[in-house]
């Protein structure tokens, strides 16, 4: 990576990210009027990255932009399962360009692209709804499903 590219980028990057997390706020809270916006956007994004040889931010905004395109051609539907996929993708895109201001190359989100790509084909993977993220203070429970008797334990 170069560093003067990547610093011109970063500049870029951190305004394409807050216009975009507002207007995904706005969207979110029901005023749509400028989803296409994000489109370009991230298409914007994409290029950036892929100028500055940041190939994780490039390849998660093509993802993205490619998502955001289905959207407004009608070929994706607004949903709860949809808007946390865009949060899910837009922090990890805030993580990547944190990473890319502290010096750090930014790691790929594999898991996210693929998410996305299930998404596109009208797979909704129990990893893209807001409710199965696994949260913090959640334990395993000690029986196995449906059975009401304890789990088999490794030893």
């Amino acid at each position: 990576m170069d560093p003067e590219l990547v610093s011109l980028f970063l500049e870029e990057a951190e305004e394409i990210l807050e216009s975009a997390s507002h207007t995904l706020d706005q969207w979110e809270q029901g005023d749509g009027g400028n989803v296409d916006g994000l489109q370009r956007d991230l298409h914007t994004l994409k290029g950036g990255a892929r100028m500055a040889a940041v190939a994780p931010v490039g390849d998660l905004a093509h993802e993205l932009e490619n998502l955001y395109e289905a959207h407004n051609n009608g070929q994706q539907q607004t949903d709860p399962a949809l808007f946390a996929l865009l949060h899910r993708c837009h922090d990890r895109l805030a993580d990547m360009i944190d990473a890319l201001r502290g010096g750090r190359t930014p790691d790929p989100a594999p898991e996210l692209v693929s998410a996305i790509q299930a998404f596109l084909r009208g797979d909704t993977p129990a990893s893209s709804t807001p409710d199965s993220e696994p949260q913090a203070h959640e334990t395993a429970s000690p029986f196995a499903e449906g059975t009401g008797s304890p789990a088999p334990v490794a030893v």
